[in-house]
């Protein structure tokens, strides 16, 4: 019991000074909401990258324009890269390319020009070229997974050709050009128009597919000019990798973050991490006080928070609130009461003393324990219909046992008291404690008992043993009491 004691008290003191530390800092939520991480730019995160990418090279395009071949191959290329990022939505690369291009005119015998039956060029080119990010997908990753890229630039393109004519024979004009015919390449400038997609595989290694438009600046890409206007162009459809350089503890590459989603998560983990540390302690501090309010010294049932009568014996029946139970309502605690069912003060064990006001004072009376079971039985026995005083029929055997007692014990004399809830009138609920009082009396009666050796009474709502804003409340009012002296 000492132990059960101390360690509630302990429990208490734990959870006030609990509720003292939240108490003291009740701006620290405020102080950390406001220390959140702002994008910092490109230094957290890598910034070069390189890459390769292979592919077929076409000298057409899916935007049409002038060709100067009815046909056309498709012929391995290649490139290589290297990319600066410089904003998380835009990047340099410089582009280094090479292959060949091919086409034929041998479904037209005539061909478009001078004949020939079909062409080969043979190139490199470099450019440097503008990366724009114009689009991520994420798939609710909280980071991104795919881009969409826009590329253009400037470049300048080293080619060379050869042709077949319609009788067969093959031209190569490489190092023939020149204004002095002893030029390996000729030159040209380019300018690349592209789209891409990147797809993210870790943070070091990428994806790429991606197709590109090369538009040369003039017509002799394919060694055949057809028009002074027209310019020739080829195409590159590719995949690759793309590998991200930089420390092992820097972040991803720059163009997967997204600085206002960053800024916004960073926030939110934040206010979730802070949330999260609060409500930990309203959850300790409550566990505490739960602990305690499950404290019962007595072993009662009763917590002690709520114990009205906290020291009651062990075994006692106790009410709702905690203290033992007194029927007749004298003060005397029914596991004290020797007349449970009869007031009386403690002075006579909660026995009665008086019979009537005025009388001399008798020794009360003294009732055996089966006695006091028959009286006991007649007062939960005993039932009414409802609003009335005709008495049930399942209360007649309780009854006809306590007029066998009053006619043995002829000593014996019986006080009934009829009491209601306060569920109407005043008047109403007195004539109705009065009538059932009478209406026990009169059975008894009828049963053999003298009629001067009982005395009834209503009370009506006067006399509550408990409250009457709960109906089990009021049924305990409900009730008719019967004291032996």
């Amino acid at each position: 019991m000492n132990f059960s004691k101390s360690a509630c008290t302990l429990l208490l003191l734990l959870g006030v000074s609990s509720t003292s530390t939240w108490a003291q800092n009740p701006d620290s939520t405020q102080k950390k909401l406001t220390d959140f991480t702002l994008f910092k730019g490109h230094k957290p995160y890598r910034t070069w990258s390189v890459g390769g990418n292979l592919g077929g090279m076409a000298p057409v395009a899916f935007t049409r324009g002038n060709t100067d071949f009815s046909n056309w191959d498709v012929n391995l290329g290649y490139d290589v890269f290297v990319r600066k990022q410089v904003a998380h939505s835009f990047g340099l690369e410089l582009n280094l390319s090479g292959g060949k291009v091919s086409g034929t005119n041998a479904n037209q015998p005539n061909g478009v020009a001078n004949g020939l039956i079909n062409f080969e060029t043979s190139f490199w080119t470099a450019s440097l070229q503008g990366v724009v990010n114009v689009a991520t997908v994420d798939f609710f990753r909280k980071e991104n997974w795919i881009n969409f890229l826009l590329k253009a630039g400037w470049g300048a393109t080293a080619f060379s050709y050869k042709q077949l004519d319609g009788f067969g024979i093959e031209k190569n004009y490489k190092g023939t050009y020149g204004a002095k015919g002893n030029k390996t390449n000729l030159y040209q400038q380019i300018i690349p128009v592209g789209v891409g997609t990147k797809f993210k595989i870790s943070n070091r290694l990428n994806f790429n597919l991606g197709y590109t438009i090369n538009f040369v600046g003039n017509d002799n890409f394919d060694g055949t000019v057809v028009s002074k206007t027209s310019t020739d162009r080829f195409s590159y459809a590719y995949s690759g990798i793309e590998f991200s350089l930089g420390k092992p503890a820097k972040k991803p590459n720059l163009d997967w973050v997204n600085p206002a989603a960053l800024m916004y998560d960073d926030l939110y983990n934040r206010l979730d991490t802070t949330e999260l540390a609060a409500l930990k302690k309203r959850v300790s501090k409550a566990e505490k006080e739960i602990e305690y309010l499950k404290c019962d010294h007595d072993g009662d049932g009763v917590p002690d928070i709520f114990d009205k009568c906290p020291d009651t014996p062990a075994g006692v029946v106790v009410s709702g609130s905690g203290c033992p139970l007194d029927i007749d309502q004298d003060g005397t605690p029914d596991y004290l009461d020797k007349c449970p069912l009869q007031k009386g003060p403690k002075e006579t064990n909660g026995c009665p003393v008086l019979e009537k006001v005025g009388t001399p004072v008798k020794a009360p009376v003294q009732l055996t324990a089966e006695e006091q079971k028959i009286l006991q039985d007649v007062f939960e026995n005993l039932e009414f219909n409802t609003g009335k005083w005709t008495i049930k029929a399942g209360s007649f055997e309780s009854l006809n046992k306590l007029a066998t007692l009053l006619i043995t014990k002829r000593s014996y004399s019986l006080k009934i008291s009829g009491h209601t809830d306060d569920v109407g009138s005043e008047k109403s609920n007195q004539i109705l404690s009065a009538n059932r009082a009478n209406a026990v009396k009169t059975y008894l009666v009828k049963k053999g008992v003298l009629k001067n050796r009982i005395e009834a009474r209503g009370y009506g709502e006067s006399q509550p043993i408990s409250e009457n804003t709960t109906e089990e409340g009021r049924q305990r009012n409900r009730r008719v009491e019967f004291n032996v002296f």
